[in-house]
């Protein structure tokens, strides 16, 4: 056999692979591919870098680096009264794909089964945000500072266009490493061509 038809067997076999994890996101993540035109836009960087995966997200109460500790539960306390949940406590995504990269091994995401989400036209990165806009520190004062930001969970694909984070609540998702070139004959700009056909 010679090379070139070596490497297009393996190259139909990395098609045939992706085209399986296609049906499998097809089937199980229908809310989230119902809830928006634009599901190959949702971006996540991630420390593992496995070509395809199915993560689980911490949904309950955690301690957090980068946000300090009273403001993460003023936060929570906001949202859940707002919108039923505590967004602060769910996987952050990014409509980016750049901004995403910057965070680790960029990753689409794919939540699985029912989900819901939360965002703001006018927050980027809400860690980032509060450093370039003084919080105020009375939670009275924090709750309606808050309130002004434009939180919503409504219009996913607005979320995703304005390349701003994106909170998203469930319980798995599936993640697909668009970095990955290690042990692959297609590229990242493939495995998002061979999704699209099917979703």
């Amino acid at each position: 056999m010679r090379y070139s038809e070596l490497t297009e067997d393996l190259k139909r076999s990395d098609i045939k692979k992706y085209m399986k994890i296609a049906h499998k996101i097809k089937k199980d993540c229908q809310p989230y591919l119902n809830a928006t035109t634009t599901p190959l836009s949702l971006y996540r960087g991630m420390s593992q870098s496995d070509a395809f995966g199915i993560r689980s997200i911490r949904l309950d109460d955690r301690n957090t680096q980068a946000m300090p500790e009273d403001k993460h539960i003023q936060l929570n306390d906001y949202f859940t009264a707002a919108f039923g949940e505590p967004f602060r406590n769910s996987m952050f995504c990014l409509g980016d794909r750049e901004a995403a990269g910057e965070f680790g091994s960029l990753n689409l995401v794919f939540p699985i089964g029912d989900f819901s989400f939360c965002w703001a036209p006018k927050v980027d990165d809400l860690n980032n945000f509060r450093y370039r806009n003084a919080m105020p520190k009375q939670q009275a004062e924090f709750q309606k500072w808050v309130g002004t930001l434009g939180y919503t969970t409504k219009n996913l694909d607005a979320g995703i266009e304005s390349g701003n984070e994106i909170m998203v609540r469930c319980e798995k998702y599936y993640a697909v490493n668009v970095d990955r070139y290690d042990g692959l004959q297609i590229k990242p700009t493939e495995i998002k061509e061979i999704l699209a056909g099917v979703l």
